[in-house]
């Protein structure tokens, strides 16, 4: 049994919910586990309808999220977005590129302050039409290209002044 925690994501038996654990539990999990890495979930991609970051994700610091949800079609809802810990992200580049299924985001519990890439973070987020962006840091961006484009049904977008 592993001792020392890790961070890797769970796609359950049903295929439709994706949880990202930090812990010592990953053997005993039932489904497919990957650990965190661009594009490490890309199985079951069609199915997913939900994505969960468990309590324990809190303890986690990642250094990127570039193309965490990258082209998960399917996916409509994420929670516990509060238990993702991004103060020391610095690539956010892609995040939900092509989650055409998302309807709301709410990001107000994000610590941007070292982030540097935002590209394309939602591009082709067809279905967004509310976005919270109040704890939205951009004093270190240097680039934002097409981090809007296409999506075609965002008409609110909070914290952004």
């Amino acid at each position: 049994m592993t001792t020392t925690p890790e961070a890797y994501v769970h796609l359950g038996t049903d295929e439709t919910t994706l949880t990202f654990y930090y812990d010592t539990l990953r053997a005993d999990r039932n489904g497919i586990t990957r650990e965190i890495g661009a594009w490490t979930w890309n199985f079951g991609s069609s199915t997913v309808l939900t994505a969960v970051f468990d309590a324990s994700f809190r303890d986690f610091r990642p250094t990127t999220t570039a193309d965490l949800f990258h082209s998960i079609k399917s996916l409509k809802s994420i929670e516990g977005l509060e238990y993702l810990n991004t103060s020391q992200v610095t690539d956010m580049g892609g995040m939900f590129l092509g989650c055409e299924s998302l309807a709301a985001l709410d990001l107000s519990s994000f610590d941007t302050s070292k982030v540097t890439n935002m590209h394309c973070m939602f591009y082709g987020c067809k279905s967004l039409t509310t976005l919270d962006l109040s704890s939205l840091d951009t004093s270190q961006v240097t680039g934002m290209y097409s981090m809007f484009n296409d999506c075609q049904s965002l008409t609110e977008i909070r914290g952004l002044d």
